[in-house]
Order: C-alpha cells, then sequence, then structure tokens
C-alpha cells in the first residue's frame, strides 16, 4: 500500500508520522499517549462517541491519519485504548 501522507491534513500528521516511523504491523495506544503524539487532547466525541469517532472512513479528516499509512484503527472502548493494525494486503 502507498504512504499518503498527503491526504492527512497537518492537526494530525504527527500521529501519522509515528505509526510510518513505527514500522510495526500492530501499535497500541491509550488515549493520552495519542494526545501527547498529537500535542492536544482529543475532542470530547472521541470519548463520547468511540466507535464513532475510530471509524476507518476516509469522510473522517482525522482517520485519515491512520489509513493514510496503511493502518485500520481498532478501539478498546473499556479502557480507552487504540490499536492501529497495519493493512497488510
Amino acid at each position: 500500500m502507498a504512504v499518503r501522507l498527503d491526504k492527512v491534513g497537518i492537526k494530525y500528521r504527527s500521529l501519522a508520522e509515528y505509526l510510518l516511523a513505527s514500522g510495526e504491523n500492530r501499535v497500541v495506544l491509550s488515549y493520552s499517549q495519542i494526545e501527547d503524539i498529537l500535542g492536544f487532547r482529543l475532542p470530547d466525541t472521541a470519548k463520547k462517541y468511540k466507535q464513532s469517532y475510530w471509524a476507518n472512513t476516509e469522510t473522517h479528516s482525522y482517520a485519515m491519519s491512520w489509513l493514510a499509512v496503511g493502518y485500520k484503527a481498532r478501539v478498546d472502548t473499556e479502557n480507552d485504548i487504540v490499536t492501529f493494525i497495519k493493512n497488510l494486503m
């Protein structure tokens, strides 16, 4: 899969760069770790509507931060942890 950093807005680019630099097929991050990477707090919707916020859809600009570098997100709604899994196809 081609990396498409040009599809990631500047606001969320640091997450895309983090995932890309990890070189890992699976990256597990807590909400607070994601906030540290981004440099700002996640919006309330990320905590209130967890399944929707972390959906793997290109219509959400923030989702492009993981989709553009070949990952899909899976959220653990009870523990506020997101697992980014590299699309190996």
